[in-house]
């Protein structure tokens, strides 16, 4: 015969109680108390490279969580490279000339036409008999708008401090950097501007000597030694008259020599004309009639 429990169920429930309690405290110590493993260690460290010390990748996947930053960047770099060289060039990529891609023609009369401003800002240098030149368009709409003389705007009046700064920023110690701008503000300070005429002929040898170049004007204006004069390492500021490149006056450089006795320019007015070939002949004869200062031919040299 079983012994009768003297426990009423009050007292087994707060024995149940205790005991369980009791347990609970056991297991939490343990877990407090206990060692420190290496893959605590290991976890603590990865904790830290990737959630604090990392800031997170947009978009990226969960292979990626224990990178480093420095391998994270390297693949993204690589990612857009490979981007640009496989992906087709779209539409407004492909209208943006590159610096060394030259048309393989000849400028002639049907070239001639009154631009509108380009909507393109344009970073290009240009070989030169003097060395790389830095290519200035007085339609760049970082100034097409600026008023020369306060009066009127580069794109249409601004080919004169357009060329000579192109020469200025790119030889001349004390004009880099200079910008058409700059050169306009130049001219009209110093009684270079014309009113709704753009400048004065005398701006072409008095800008350039200003800033340290050895100009001399070409009288004569035979083939053979003006090919001589590029040859010799000048570059040629013209005056043009009515004819290929202007419908009244335009200043423009002419800047290299080719193989072929052809030549290249530099026109502030269009990029399109000084990515192609010139005959020289073509150019002589264009040449404005009458104009001072020396012109309309100007030999430029940076001694």
């Amino acid at each position: 015969m079983k012994k009768k429990s003297n426990l009423s169920p009050v007292h087994t429930l707060i024995l149940c109680s205790i005991l369980l309690t009791t347990l609970i405290a056991v297991v939490s110590l343990f877990a407090f108390f206990r060692s420190v493993t290496t893959e605590d260690l290991k976890n603590s460290i990865r904790y830290a490279r990737n959630g604090h010390l990392q800031e997170p990748t947009e978009n990226a996947g969960e292979s990626a969580d224990f990178e480093t930053a420095e391998t994270a960047e390297s693949t993204e770099t690589e990612t857009i490279s490979s981007e640009a060289e496989t992906s087709p060039p779209t539409e407004e990529t492909a209208e943006v000339p590159h610096p060394l891609d030259f048309i393989d023609e000849l400028g002639n009369s049907s070239d001639l036409e009154i631009q509108d401003a380009p909507e393109d800002i344009y970073f290009v240098m240009l070989d030169t008999e003097m060395g790389p030149m830095m290519y200035y368009n007085q339609g760049d709409r970082r100034w097409a708008d600026y008023l020369y003389g306060g009066e009127d705007p580069l794109e249409g009046y601004g080919c004169g401090p357009t060329a000579v700064s192109m020469l200025i920023s790119s030889f001349s110690l004390e004009g880099g950097g200079l910008t058409p701008t700059d050169m306009a503000d130049w001219a009209a300070e110093n009684g270079y501007y014309a009113l709704h005429s753009g400048s004065y002929h005398s701006l072409i040898p008095d800008s350039l000597t200003a800033y340290g170049f050895t100009v001399e004007s070409v009288t004569n204006l035979n083939r053979e030694y003006v090919s001589e004069l590029l040859e010799s390492g000048y570059v040629l500021a013209a005056l043009m008259g009515k004819g290929t490149l202007t419908n009244n006056g335009h200043f423009i450089l002419i800047t290299k020599l080719l193989e072929d006795g052809h030549v290249r320019i530099a026109d502030p007015n269009s990029y399109e004309n000084s990515r192609k070939e010139w005959e020289l002949d073509l150019l002589l004869s264009e040449l404005k009639k009458g104009a001072a200062a020396g012109g309309p031919l100007w030999a430029v040299k940076m001694e």
